[in-house]
């Protein structure tokens, strides 16, 4: 049969020839790489795009609404809402703040925004020791979401601040999000059987997939309580 050789003119002791095992470690090696490249182009661009809406968000007019905060929990996502006490009834998705632990039920909150014309809508809440602004999670919903309910008490207990205090911790929140890394080993053994790699291919695909889970927990707006 005749194939294609490819050599080094100066040593042509050690030639290669389409399949050789040197070319598909490369070739491996190429595609753990594109992989890692699309996922952090992707992270860039998402971080990017958040920030620029988010502070859109923050510079729209202002009003002032009574909210409710309730956080729903469907599957391994647990959110926090702000729900207007208004007619029709909006819900707000804001990313995790120990202020939401003691808001009380109904509070009056500055919405910057419509909730009912305007997709992302931030808010400003009274806090302990002052207003603590609240980013959106997501675009207003128009339904209430699916899932359990939990809604705040209508006072503050004497237990908020030391709750509030352990919420605020990284360890918490990333013990919250841990459910949402459980799919990574799988993924790199899928990725690992189809790319027929071994142990450093697994690891590499784990880690990544692992990342990008608490990454997506955090861009949704996870809610440790």
């Amino acid at each position: 049969m005749r194939t294609e050789v490819a050599f080094d003119p100066a040593d042509p002791q050690n030639p290669l020839v389409p399949g050789a095992d040197v070319l598909v470690a490369a070739d491996r090696a190429l595609t753990m790489l594109a992989l890692a490249v699309v996922v952090v182009a992707l992270v860039l661009g998402t971080v990017a795009w958040q920030v620029v809406t988010r502070r859109r968000a923050f510079a729209q007019p202002v009003r002032s609404v009574p909210v409710r905060r309730v956080r729903w929990q469907a599957g391994l996502s647990t959110r926090s809402y702000l729900e207007t006490d208004t007619h029709p009834q909006r819900w707000i998705p804001v990313h995790f703040d120990p202020v939401l632990v003691g808001l009380p039920s109904p509070t009056t909150a500055r919405l910057h925004g419509d909730p009912l014309r305007d997709r992302l809508v931030a808010a400003t809440v009274p806090g302990p020791d002052g207003d603590v602004p609240l980013v959106p999670s997501g675009p207003v919903r128009l339904q209430e979401p699916r899932g359990h309910r939990t809604d705040n008490p209508s006072r503050p207990d004497a237990t908020v601040r030391d709750r509030a205090a352990a919420l605020a911790r990284m360890r918490r929140r990333l013990r919250a999000d841990l459910p949402l890394v459980v799919p990574a080993p799988f993924v790199g053994l899928l990725w690992t059987y189809v790319d027929r790699g071994g142990f450093p291919t697994w690891a590499a695909v784990t880690a990544l997939a692992a990342a990008l889970g608490l990454w997506l927990a955090a861009v949704r707006g996870s809610d440790p309580s």
